[in-house]
């Protein structure tokens, strides 16, 4: 089995703040829609943690800056900014007590993927906030900020100061849990996000330390893009040199059926397809499951992918409905 020791914690913090760089303190540029000197009165003064509020305010942000692609957006119970790149310099325009109008910038143009506000689900940021606070433990000065998280892909994320844990939110709004790989559950969050709608894929897998990873076809020949979901960060994607096994059919796997194969191999327990049909249910611990090794490919060249599983320093092969294989293909 290929094991994957990535720096991926590293890299996954860096990013999430990669535009807030410099201190270039650039004056947004008037635009045809912008407010003109000065600044102009918004329609929705108040807090923006009230359903449409803050929606509202980065609305009038766009018209200001005349665009709708941003880099950056900021908003905190009280203030909300909107960033963007023209002509290789940042701009940034803020809210603040009803009041629209340019501001110091705090990014660098650092080829930052730009993105669609109205394309995120902000139309509630209260509840968010509610939210990230039920998972830090902390409400204290929170601020959301949409901004790149790594390759492309844009991400909601809620801070507080003094610093707790960052909560990650989808564009949509559903949070990014923190998944126990040993559960259905968990396996369906980390796979969904891999695939990120990718109906096939060179392997599944699961690395304890640094979580699921799908290895999907690269940009060009020769190379693999590989994503990978840790268990408490989102997913982020990185490529390498390498060939893909045949691919397959990712509809074919079954987390719930993982999730006991692996349960049943962490206690070395018999696993059959009799068996497998059998929840497990809470007599395992999470952690001893957690702890197994796992990969499904089609590096035999078999009809279906084979689920390799390693536990107590053993492999064993298993067709995806349970059936061990093991003598008949190779380690």
């Amino acid at each position: 089995m290929r094991s994957r020791h990535r720096g991926w914690v590293g890299l996954a913090l860096s990013l999430v703040g990669v535009a807030v760089l410099g201190g270039c303190a650039i004056i947004a540029p008037p635009t045809s829609t912008s407010p003109g000197p000065g600044a102009s009165a918004s329609a929705t003064p108040g807090t923006l943690t009230t359903p449409g509020s803050a929606r509202a305010a980065i609305d009038e942000l766009m018209a200001a800056a005349g665009t709708h692609r941003a880099v950056k957006v900021d908003i905190t119970p009280i203030e909300a900014s909107l960033s963007i790149v023209r002509n290789g310099k940042a701009y940034t325009w803020a809210w603040t007590n009803g009041v629209v109008g340019p501001a110091q910038s705090d990014i660098a143009d650092v080829n930052q993927a730009s993105f669609d506000p109205t394309t995120f689900n902000i139309d509630n940021v209260g509840e968010l906030f509610q939210v990230a606070a039920d998972v830090s433990g902390s409400r204290q000065n929170q601020e959301l900020q949409i901004v790149e998280y790594n390759q492309g892909q844009v991400l909601m994320t809620v801070t507080t100061n003094p610093e707790s844990a960052t909560v990650f939110f989808r564009p949509d709004g559903t949070l990014v849990h923190t998944v126990d790989f040993a559960t259905a559950a968990g396996i369906s969050e980390a796979l969904r996000d891999c695939l990120g709608g990718a109906t096939q894929a060179g392997a599944i897998g699961y690395n304890p330390g640094s979580g699921l990873y799908v290895d999907l076809p690269g940009s060009q020949p020769g190379v693999i893009d590989v994503v990978t979901r840790p268990q408490s960060l989102p997913q982020w994607a990185a490529s390498e040199k390498g060939q893909l096994p045949e691919l397959f059919d990712v509809s074919l796997v079954q987390p719930a059926v993982i999730a006991r194969i692996v349960q049943l191999a962490s206690i070395g327990a018999p696993v059959s397809p009799s068996a497998v049909a059998t929840s497990v249910g809470s007599s395992v611990p999470s952690a001893d499951a957690a702890s197994v090794h796992w990969v499904i490919d089609r590096r035999d060249r078999l009809a279906q992918p084979v689920l390799r599983v390693t536990a107590h320093d053993q492999t064993r092969a298993f067709t995806l409905d349970g059936t061990d294989v093991t003598a008949l293909v190779d380690g």
